[in-house]
């Protein structure tokens, strides 16, 4: 256990110094390798392009003839319960100038209460990434959409018609790994006539209905509803050791514009 331990120090540490080396957003180009597999692991994608300090998330975007990726990790417990709770969104905003108002969106991660609950009692009892992945693939089956260019649903399988597709994978208790693939047809009202999409990755705030919170000794229902929590809540988030409470439970994003590679 000893050596768990000083393994998982020694990759935080790592991180942490590879994320200083890192731009804060990415906005540079990037060609897909050509042996892409969409299963959450991102041995094939090198290193990452960028690291935002806002959303404690490294990620890298990129795209082929076909597709646009985008590829997160997080080395940070917090992050992930966070991702958990609210899922990841990818915005993109119209390449019509007037046209403001539309926004497609992918929004993937979010895991209802039951399901959180289960993975989060399985990472504390044991340290098999496997079985924790597997615990954790039936409850991301879903991905949601919004605007996107011939799409007409709002919620769609990961197994869809429409070619888009996202998996994920902890590969240890602090690492977590995202991989998302947009068919580029159905992002033709988000490119402009210089191939450029203009993009906001979010990591969405943290439900309270997503929490297990106790009261007294008893579990709240609908926590979000409590205006005794919420002010409690407020009051935490705002003193000086709240900083934790306020990333949980606001959005944070990084906006770049991405032009596609040729």
């Amino acid at each position: 256990m000893k050596q768990i331990a000083l393994l998982l120090l020694l990759t935080a540490a790592f991180a942490n110094v590879n994320a200083q080396k890192l731009a804060n957003k990415q906005e540079a180009s990037f060609k897909a390798p050509t042996n892409v597999k969409i299963d959450g692991k991102t041995t094939e994608w090198g290193d990452f392009k960028a690291y935002n300090s806002a959303t404690g998330l490294f990620y890298t975007l990129a795209n082929d003839e076909k597709n646009l990726y985008l590829i997160i990790r997080t080395v940070d417990r917090r992050i992930m319960d966070k991702l958990f709770g609210g899922g990841i969104s990818l915005f993109f905003n119209s390449a019509d100038n007037n046209d403001k108002k539309l926004r497609g969106e992918i929004n993937y991660l979010a895991l209802s209460k039951v399901n959180r609950l289960a993975i989060a009692a399985a990472m504390k009892d044991t340290v098999n990434k496997d079985l924790i992945n597997s615990t954790m693939a039936p409850a991301l089956k879903t991905i949601g959409v919004k605007n996107l260019n011939d799409v007409g649903e709002e919620l769609i399988s990961v197994y869809n018609e429409y070619g888009i597709m996202a998996a994920s994978y902890l590969s240890n208790m602090d690492t977590y790994t995202c991989e998302i693939a947009i068919p580029l047809k159905h992002l033709k009202s988000f490119v402009n006539n210089k191939g450029i999409i203009s993009y906001t990755l979010q990591a969405n705030a943290q439900s309270l209905n997503n929490l297990k919170v106790v009261m007294n000794g008893k579990e709240v229902e609908n926590a979000a509803a409590s205006q005794q929590l919420t002010d409690m809540l407020s009051t935490i988030s705002q003193s000086e050791k709240g900083a934790a409470f306020r990333e949980m439970l606001n959005d944070t994003n990084v906006s770049g514009e991405y032009a596609l590679a040729k």
